[in-house]
């Protein structure tokens, strides 16, 4: 979610991120979605786990569109970030969290289920630039890798 985008308002991402999740409950712009009603969202709790290089302000807009009345109008909503998130999936309460997305990797370190200040680090290569080196160390030692094929099938 790139709240920077030129052009773009907060609010127009809010207001897009609650459509997509209204199709996505309720159904509506050509999507089933999970077939729950407005009125029983007022029913329902939600966990939103939220990056952890997040902008905390954009974090509290989310959250008042999730609990609004004008909203999604859920009954409770807990926004937490994905490094502790992960850790608690693990069943574990520290750990050092890597996250390798596309474009960007994030290592978090997180103790007893918070996230560490100053501990976070955001690198600017992921599982994109992985294949691209991937494909040159092989163009690099074809013949090798062809000998390999070979012994293998």
């Amino acid at each position: 979610l790139d709240v920077k985008s030129p052009g773009k308002s907060e609010q127009m991402m809010i207001s897009a991120l609650q459509q997509i999740w209204t199709c996505a409950l309720c159904g509506g712009g050509g999507e089933e979605g999970l077939g729950l009603t407005k009125a029983q969202l007022a029913d329902c709790c939600v966990v939103l786990a939220l990056p952890d290089m997040f902008d905390r302000r954009f974090g509290a807009e989310v959250l008042n569109m999730l609990m609004q009345p004008s909203g999604l109008h859920f009954k409770a909503a807990i926004l937490h970030e994905e490094a502790a998130c992960a850790t608690f999936g693990a069943n574990t309460s520290s750990a050092c969290v890597v996250d390798i997305g596309s474009e960007r990797t994030s290592v978090c370190c997180v103790d007893e289920g918070m996230p560490m200040a100053g501990c976070r680090q955001l690198l600017s290569y992921g599982g994109a630039d992985m294949d691209v080196l991937m494909h040159m160390i092989l163009h690099r030692h074809e013949p090798a890798v062809r000998g390999l094929v070979r012994t293998v099938v």
